[in-house]
């Protein structure tokens, strides 16, 4: 046993839950604390600021095609605060491309989510370079399995892990106009 894996045998398992072996089982991947989620469209929050479902909401229709047939769900770890600053202010075909903000979830609350009975380990996550944004070194997915549903089945399954992921939404950054139209961010907390 090497020495990594020698001090990550002496910690306590809360600490051990941010720690994933990939795969291939050499390689062990920290993951930080939290992941952020831009919102792009209102539709996403409600009149409080509360994250909707539909932010998590997975598209089994999505361009880009995995061997593995999963859907993603794009998020940016949250390593620093330059994960949040490059959700804020990335800019999509001359626009903010999440012009209402960004919503952060403790990764500890995606492995509780993946134990719940009724989710069984139906979903995923990764860090993963995004092919169509090679400079976003935060870049992950949330991932979802195609194969092992049928349609009737994935939406429902889709519902049920976005309004979990929603209602563990930690804090939301969301964009407001000032009265003399600049921008603020305003930071609406949820739990603590």
């Amino acid at each position: 046993m090497n020495m990594f894996l020698k001090v990550l045998h002496l910690l306590p398992s809360k600490f051990l839950s941010y720690f994933r072996f990939e795969e291939n089982k050499k390689n062990i991947i920290n993951y930080p604390k939290s992941f952020i989620r831009g919102i792009s469209g209102s539709q996403s929050i409600d009149q409080k600021g509360y994250v909707k479902a539909d932010l998590f909401m997975f598209d089994e229709k999505q361009k880009i095609k995995r061997d593995d047939n999963k859907c993603e769900l794009s998020i940016n770890w949250y390593d620093d605060e330059g994960a949040m600053q490059e959700i804020l202010h990335r800019i999509k075909k001359d626009h903010i491309q999440f012009k209402v903000g960004a919503a952060v979830v403790d990764t500890e609350d995606l492995e509780e989510i993946k134990k719940t009975p009724q989710i069984n380990k139906l979903f995923d996550y990764e860090r993963k370079i995004d092919e169509q944004n090679k400079d976003n070194v935060y870049h992950g997915n949330l991932l979802f399995p195609l194969n092992d549903f049928t349609k009737s089945d994935i939406k429902d399954k889709k519902y049920m892990i976005g309004s979990l992921l929603a209602a563990k939404v930690k804090y939301a950054n969301i964009r407001q106009k000032n009265p003399d139209g600049t921008d603020v961010i305003v930071k609406y907390v949820f739990r603590r």
